[in-house]
């Protein structure tokens, strides 16, 4: 069992020696190279080469520890005479070995150790910054949120003016003033008929219950309380039926409108920027210099800033704890503004229209609530390719988001897509045409062929999009001889990508392929209430 004893030994010594030289070169290299950097991703990018180099000391390093028991056999060898001599040189030598091998393996723990209290140093440092960072973005958004609920407030006032009006209670045992009452007494008093009626609760006089108003009050006199003599109700009863409907319809109306602006007025503001990148537009000197010419804008000691008109259209401050601050926009109302710097590139694009292929059952849903992205619950017969839409969630690399997260519009309808989808479901297929206005929508992107493509190009600037190869884009054919050609297949689905949703009103008009269609078409318009053009152009398809 010596043997085996000795085996250990010395499978720990070149164990523990291999072990500390690998960990004394990497640290040495992320020191050197890479300025401490612990992250798990560089230090397993380093240990190749770190591991050859650490083979390559260790090896030295053992044969140095060898070299002892090699000496001390050859000079066992030698000369008599030489033999003390040899002897202790072999000592010295052998001390020496143990002494610096011992020292390489001291220090190579120590940084071990020294790593890792680094490491666990990093790490909280890392939550602790993690969590200021949460803190300041809660902070940031129950701001928001405070500010929303104060731009919403005069949206939800109209539903208490609307509670404000007069509704009758226990009008079946107690006598109601209503409009025609109110009329006989206001064409006496010379009173105007008010909207804010204040209720009050009924009095007895000589046994019968009566109701009145509280306060009527104009700007020449205030009648505290008005009575009248009883008598046939049975019209003014009607009159509080209809009234009540009206102010139904008024309250409906006001939710809606809460609801509205509550979306907008949430919306978050960005930096002009920020604004550039979500709108795609790349030369940002130039959108500066257009909002100085509208006079949003100025410029004064290297600094922008907002001007009374800039602030109509949305624009404010926003201060961080340096005191540092910056213009903001909101995205929505400075549309217009993004439009009309736009429109020189519009131009230059000769399209008139954008390509939308659906199924027609899926037109009511479409009408209802706009284009949306794909998997929607407004969806009825979904005719896209199972195997293409796979490829379709990739996210893009501008915005970061799933290609599934836009509405897809195609340059030239007259494609493999619109040739498949047409086989599937033959006369029920039909084209929206959209005008290409939505083009400077904000998150609009375009692809130099099907976006679903390995080897698809993503811009969102309009000046890159005049640059797209056009001519084969719009090719009437894909293929050659009967051959066809994967590439211009792909490039003449170019698509047009619109974030999120695209609204009805931007409908130019809907292309199917015979009268019945057409037919079917018009009366879901019709339902849904609807204006929009219905045409029949058996050339658009195949």
């Amino acid at each position: 069992m010596k043997w085996l004893n000795a085996l250990w030994v010395k499978t720990k010594k070149i164990a523990s020696l291999y072990t500390g030289t690998f960990i004394f070169v990497m640290f040495v290299n992320q020191l050197l190279f890479f300025g401490l950097c612990l992250n798990p991703i560089c230090l397993i990018a380093a240990m190749p080469h770190v591991l050859v180099i650490s083979v390559f000391l260790g090896t030295i390093i053992n044969k140095l520890a060898s070299r002892k028991a090699t000496e001390k056999q050859a000079l066992k060898k030698g000369a008599e005479s030489c033999k003390s001599s040899s002897v202790e040189s072999e000592n010295y030598n052998g001390s020496n070995t143990k002494s610096f091998l011992d020292g390489m393996v001291e220090f190579a723990i120590s940084c071990d150790e020294n790593a890792k209290k680094l490491e666990s140093k990093t790490e909280a440092f890392r939550r602790k910054a993690q969590r200021e960072r949460h803190t300041k973005r809660i902070n940031e958004l129950k701001k928001r949120a405070n500010d929303s609920r104060a731009k919403v407030s005069k949206t939800a006032s109209l539903k208490s003016e609307f509670l404000a009006e007069f509704k009758p209670e226990n009008a079946s045992s107690d006598l109601v003033f209503m409009k025609d009452s109110y009329e006989a007494f206001g064409a006496e008093l010379n009173l105007p008929f008010s909207k804010k009626a204040h209720k009050t609760s009924s009095v007895k006089v000589e046994g019968a219950s009566w109701k009145y108003l509280d306060v009527l009050q104009t700007d020449k006199c205030k009648v505290q309380s008005l009575t009248f003599s009883p008598r046939d109700y049975s019209g003014d009863l009607l009159w509080a039926k209809e009234d009540q409907e009206k102010l139904t319809a008024l309250e409906h109306k006001a939710n809606f409108d809460f609801k509205s602006n509550k979306n907008k007025f949430c919306e978050e503001p960005l930096s002009t920027t920020m604004l550039c990148k979500a709108n795609g537009i790349n030369n940002r000197p130039d959108f500066f210099r257009y909002l100085i010419e509208c006079g949003l804008i100025t410029f004064k000691n290297n600094k922008y800033h907002l001007t009374d008109k800039g602030k109509q259209f949305g624009g404010k401050y926003k201060e961080n704890n340096k005191s540092e601050r910056w213009v903001v926009w909101s995205n929505h109302e400075l549309q217009d503004v993004i439009y009309n710097f736009k429109r020189p590139l519009l131009e230059r694009i000769n399209i008139n229209y954008l390509m939308h292929i659906t199924h027609v059952t899926n037109l009511p849903g479409i009408l209802s609530k706009g284009l949306l992205p794909h998997n929607n619950k407004a969806q009825k017969v979904d005719i896209s390719n199972g195997l293409v839409n796979a490829r379709r969630t990739k996210k893009e690399p501008i915005h970061k988001h799933s290609i599934h997260d836009y509405v897809p519009f195609y340059f030239n309808v007259r494609n493999a897509m619109l040739f498949q989808v047409q086989k599937e479901f033959g006369s029920d297929v039909v084209i929206l045409a959209f005008n290409k206005e939505i083009m400077s929508l904000s998150k609009v992107i375009f692809s130099n062929c099907n976006a679903s493509s390995f080897n698809s190009i993503f811009t969102s600037d309009l000046g890159e999009l005049a640059l797209f190869d056009w001519a084969e884009m719009f090719s009437s054919s894909w293929s050659q001889n009967g051959v066809a050609d994967l590439e211009l297949k792909s490039k003449m689905m170019s698509e047009c990508l619109v974030f999120n949703k695209v609204d009805i009103n931007k409908l130019h008009c809907i292309y199917c392929q015979n009268i019945e269609v057409q037919q079917r078409i018009i009366k879901i318009c019709e339902d849904k209430k609807i204006h929009a053009n219905v045409a029949v152009d058996p050339m658009l398809f195949f």
